[in-house]
């Protein structure tokens, strides 16, 4: 697994939930494992502003603790202001696009039709890639 991946919140939420296939789970693993997963602190954010259960946020707090997060640097705040200008996307999604392509990231997610659009953005559907 040479390269690096940013899992947005919705992978990120499948993962907690088991709701990946097998090879998803173990994909998933394997990068959490070998300091290949990181999050935007965008992505941090969603997942603790869930209302959800005590066994469930433990979840998602292991899960958080197993991951590096990427700050807003300079770097991807400018790059959120071009993904704004050129695409109709939400903030937090620019943010997560923009913090792929800041640091050269593979974004995980399920939600391809907000992302596929911006130009130069590599994705990987983890329910359909594995």
């Amino acid at each position: 697994m040479g390269k690096s991946f940013l899992a947005d919140t919705n992978i990120a939420a499948r993962f907690i939930a088991e709701d990946l296939s097998e090879k998803g789970k173990l994909f998933l693993e394997a990068g959490i494992e070998e300091n290949k997963i990181y999050i935007s602190v965008i992505n941090r954010i969603e997942l603790l502003s869930w209302k959800v259960d005590k066994p469930k946020e433990r979840l998602i707090s292991i899960f958080l603790k197993n991951v590096t997060e990427y700050p807003i640097q300079e770097k991807v705040i400018d790059k959120t202001i071009e993904i704004r200008r050129n695409y109709k996307i939400r903030l937090p999604d620019a943010i997560i696009a923009a913090t792929c392509l800041a640091h050269k990231l593979i974004l995980l997610t399920d939600n391809e039709a907000d992302f596929n659009k911006i130009k130069g953005l590599k994705i990987i559907n983890p329910t359909k890639e594995f």
